[in-house]
């Protein structure tokens, strides 16, 4: 495996990993929800921190699993004509889109999220939804991280798919002929 190879699958495997680690944020979560139930219906005294601290939270766990969901190959996308398609011209299209539209966003983002966080800092933003109003830069900061995560995993996926884009056309241009020759016997 070559030094390039290696980079990503060791970026692939951390990504994975923090994964799985924000998916442990679900029992946080749990926990909160069913406080503030037990609080609001049983007690009668709902918090002034739940709804932030959930926001947070959940926010924290979609957004750090966004670079593993590519990865995987799981994000939701409209395959309903790209899985029609043959091999050749499914990596066609992802080969010229991905810099189109994939690279192009998440650049967009990457900058975006950053000087929000740059601004939460500086101004020290809380959020104005509660009366708690706690900071928010500790949020913000996530969602750069897991934005840059998400790009560098875009690069890593568009790299294994130029890289092993010969191999599968010839894969299915093999497949194709053997069907072909077994048709006509």
């Amino acid at each position: 495996m070559n030094f390039p190879a290696k980079i990503g699958n060791a970026l692939t495997f951390a990504n994975r990993k923090i994964a799985q680690g924000a998916s442990l944020l679900i029992f946080p979560l749990i926990a909160i929800i069913v406080v503030e139930v037990f609080l609001r219906y049983i007690m009668g005294s709902p918090s002034i921190y739940a709804f932030d601290l959930q926001w947070m939270v959940c926010g924290t766990l979609v957004f750090l699993g966004g670079a593993y969901a590519l990865a995987e190959n799981v994000h939701v996308r409209a395959d309903i004509l790209y899985n029609t398609l043959r091999k050749r011209w499914q990596l066609l299209i992802d080969v010229v889109l991905y810099p189109v539209f994939f690279f192009t966003t998440m650049i967009a983002l990457c900058y975006v999220t950053w000087g929000l966080f740059q601004s939460a800092v500086e101004f020290n933003e809380v959020s104005p939804m509660t009366s708690w109003r706690p900071i928010v830069w500790p949020v913000r900061l996530i969602l750069f991280i897991s934005m840059a995560m998400l790009l560098v995993q875009g690069v890593i996926k568009y790299i294994t798919l130029i890289v092993n884009a010969p191999k599968e056309i010839r894969a299915e241009a093999a497949a194709l002929a053997e069907k072909a020759t077994g048709e006509g016997k």
